[in-house]
């Protein structure tokens, strides 16, 4: 018997015994069952979950996701993203994809169990009185029911339904029925699944008129603060010492150049298609480019310069990358977080060739042509850097403490902080004097020389608004608004909403924190709007609850779905 022959037999034999294998456990599972001689189950439930990557990108409990549904799905993102001109990676594009896909996925399966489908007449009522925005837009850009401001005109659009008017363009008419399709099959189906959500939701009294008395009260506040940024540097005693201590504790992070490896690659960019089956031949193609590259490339055959020249190909770009994975460490948006990039620059000596290592947007071949050891930042560079640095913190613990400290009245800090007003014969403003002199006259000049009232005014005006500009660390206002809302020197704080919703007249907060101030706030009135309700506020409040609360209810039913669906991902087979 030769070679040959022993071989052949023993895949036979193995397989044979795999064979077995899988009966037998078919079996264990029959019984365990009570089925027959497969107890119910057969070989196909057994590899149910297998999914062919050519024709699918994954499935969810017993439904194929088609590669042609993914793609379509990833556009709708990157469309929706593009509407609302938010800028984003590749990779958030595909993952929205994947997750809405699994919702939609999920809720479908719903809406059929409760036959929740849309009747004509209902998408009529739907169109007629809530026309989509999107749909609103799509006839405006078209010039239909468009007014000479350029906003939608309802009323012409329902006159039209109504009367049955042919008033979309056969160009058009595709278009129009794609919207009509998402609404009937998805958007009203799946609003009607969530209105049963809302018959579940309840709120009780006293949370609304806790939610009422939160979005109307209203207060009058004095306001203390110091901006410890404008505090005087003469104040902060900064020792050398503590200036070379910040240097050297915080040197790895702070002030060192990390090693950077600088790599060029060639990329074999994925190409799209709506034609599924075209598409996987274009990615067998695409891989097929890329490993007679990757070998040709390798210092045993042709190498990097050489394959290029054999396979028509270019450089497709240059990178400097760094373990910080900071912004990626250099790579581009269409690579994503790609770790194996950045392990393989690290890893092997100049003038290496990777693997093929696929990214978002293709497969990429990488060289490395030169490393950089890390260095660190000499002392004297960012001494300057770390003395701001150190300074106001300091200012700022400095400010705590004074606004800490209950024995200082709030004159005696202004005093200790604001620097006084400079007087005319004495001051900063000397360069401001030939501006007067444009305004003075001979007629302006007293007997002595000096300066008359006009000029003297001018002065005044000028120098004040120059002192304005001055660092002035601390101030006193007053101001009044909502205790949920904005006030105009402190912006929107939490935490003094926090505190003002607790707080009774005469009352003084604790010390806050907030955009380079340090401040307390004193109650002078507050108001107690439950004294005198407005009742359509507290209706609209109540029916704002109760959205919030049946949305909290749906999203948390399909989140509980979505864990406990059965999904299989072989996106990453698919390029």
């Amino acid at each position: 018997m030769n070679m040959t022959s022993i071989r052949e037999k023993s895949k036979i034999f193995l397989w044979v015994c795999l064979i077995g294998f899988i009966l037998s456990l078919v079996g264990v599972m029959g019984t365990a069952n009570g089925g027959g001689f497969l107890g119910g189950a057969s070989l196909t439930s057994m590899f149910s979950n297998t999914v062919n990557p050519a024709l699918y990108v994954g499935k969810v409990n017993d439904k194929n996701i088609s590669r042609r549904a993914f793609s379509i799905e990833l556009q709708a993102q990157r469309n929706a993203q593009t509407q609302f001109q938010i800028s984003t990676s590749e990779q958030y594009y595909i993952g929205r994809a994947w997750e809405s896909i699994i919702q939609n996925t999920i809720t479908d399966k719903k809406i059929e169990e409760l036959n929740l489908k849309t009747q004509d007449a209902e998408l009529k009522e739907y169109l007629l009185n809530s026309p989509p925005r999107p749909l609103q837009d799509f006839l405006i850009q078209n010039n239909i029911f468009k007014k000479e401001d350029g906003s939608f005109d309802l009323s012409l659009y329902q006159e039209s339904i109504n009367n049955n008017l042919s008033w979309v363009p056969d160009s058009l008419i595709n278009i129009f029925s794609n919207y009509e399709f998402r609404l009937k099959s998805n958007e009203i189906p799946r609003s009607k699944l969530q209105h049963l959500y809302s018959s579940l939701s309840t709120i009780p009294d006293n949370k609304v008129n806790n939610e009422y008395t939160y979005t109307n009260t209203k207060c009058n506040i004095d306001v203390f603060s110091i901006d410890y940024t404008k505090i005087s540097d003469n104040v902060i005693n900064l020792e050398e010492e503590k200036i070379e201590s910040y240097y050297n504790e915080n040197l790895e992070d702070k002030f060192s150049n990390p090693e950077s490896i600088l790599v060029d690659y060639v990329l074999f960019k994925n190409i799209i298609n709506d034609d599924d089956s075209l598409e996987v031949l274009l990615n067998e193609d695409l891989r097929q480019k890329a490993d007679d590259f990757a070998f040709n490339a390798r210092e045993d055959m042709l190498g990097f310069d050489e394959a290029l020249i054999n396979d028509s190909l270019k450089i497709t770009g240059t990178l400097s990358l760094t373990e910080k994975f900071d912004n990626n460490s250099g790579l581009p948006i269409n690579m994503g977080y790609n770790r194996s990039i950045i392990r393989f620059a690290f890893d092997n000596p100049i003038n290496s060739v990777s693997d093929k290592i696929t990214t978002q947007d293709g497969i990429a071949i990488f060289r490395i042509l030169d490393k950089n050891e890390g260095s660190n930042k000499p002392f004297d560079d960012v001494k300057d850097q770390i003395v701001k640095t150190i300074t106001t913190e300091l200012k700022k613990d400095y400010a705590i403490e004074l606004m800490s400290n209950n024995d200082l009245s709030w004159s005696e800090i202004e005093d200790m902080l604001n620097p006084d007003e400079p007087e005319i014969d004495n001051n900063p403003f000397k360069d401001n004097i030939e501006k007067i002199k444009d305004f003075q006259s001979e007629n302006d000049l007293e007997s002595d020389g000096k300066w008359g009232p006009t000029s003297q005014a001018k002065y005044s005006e000028i120098k004040k608004e120059e002192y304005d500009k001055e660092k002035i660390a601390v101030t006193s206002l007053s101001e009044e608004g909502p205790i949920n809302g904005s006030f105009k020197s402190l912006g929107k704080n939490y935490q003094l909403m926090g505190y003002l919703s607790v707080m009774k007249q005469g009352d003084i907060s604790k010390t806050i924190d907030s955009n380079n101030k340090i401040y307390k706030v004193k109650v002078n009135s507050i108001t107690d709007p439950l004294e005198s309700i407005d009742t359509d506020k507290f209706n609209t409040i109540k029916d704002r609850l109760i959205k919030n609360m049946s949305n909290s209810i749906f999203n948390n039913w399909i989140q509980y779905m979505r864990k406990n669906a059965e999904v299989v991902d072989v996106r990453h087979k698919s390029i």
